[in-house]
């Protein structure tokens, strides 16, 4: 076995031994999913029986929901089924609508679970939403909450408050109904 591999870095849309290279950031920095004619191997970038965490498994990519949201649309726009990393085949308009709805009631939620305690950081959101979280939950549950409320951030619905320990709070006193959480 080799001491080292070479590595060598593809580009969005170009082709090595019949696969496209389809980026499709969000749930990590560098994820792609694959393209064969007519047929997208999804990686994690949807799934069938969970959503992808976003967020909590890679920390490199600035504002990751409204980069994930961006990779489901793009792929959306272009395949109407996938094959997910886990699982059997699946409809993508079906399954990005699901995560849509998802996205959309999370956003909800963490805004909500702001009003209970001031200055919130993304920790007592996510245990706010989720619970005692141990393990690798912690991790993902920390960062689900945080990209969420970065997400509202850009979009003016919250506020940070303290730049030093990433504190939290609403800007609005209602939550807006018709919120686009794509940029």
């Amino acid at each position: 076995m080799p001491e080292t591999y070479p590595i060598t870095a593809h580009e969005d849309g170009e082709t090595v031994a019949g696969l496209e290279f389809v980026h499709t950031p969000g749930h990590t920095l560098g994820h792609s999913s694959f393209a064969i004619d007519d047929t997208l191997l999804l990686g994690d970038l949807l799934l069938p029986t969970y959503t992808p965490n976003v967020g909590g498994s890679d920390t490199r990519t600035d504002d990751p929901l409204a980069t994930y949201l961006s990779s489901i649309d793009r792929v959306n726009a272009r395949f109407d089924e996938g094959e997910p990393g886990h699982g059997t085949t699946m409809d993508v308009t079906r399954a990005v609508d699901e995560v849509r709805t998802h996205h959309r009631e999370r956003a909800l939620a963490a805004f909500h679970a702001l009003s209970t305690v001031a200055d919130s950081t993304s920790w007592m959101v996510a245990r706010n939403l989720f619970g005692e979280m141990r393990g690798i939950h912690a991790k993902f549950g920390a960062g689900e909450a945080a990209a969420h409320l970065d997400r509202l951030a850009a979009l003016d619905v919250v506020e940070r408050t303290d730049e030093e320990s990433i504190r939290y709070r609403p800007r609005v006193a209602d939550y807006p109904s018709d919120l686009n959480l794509t940029p």
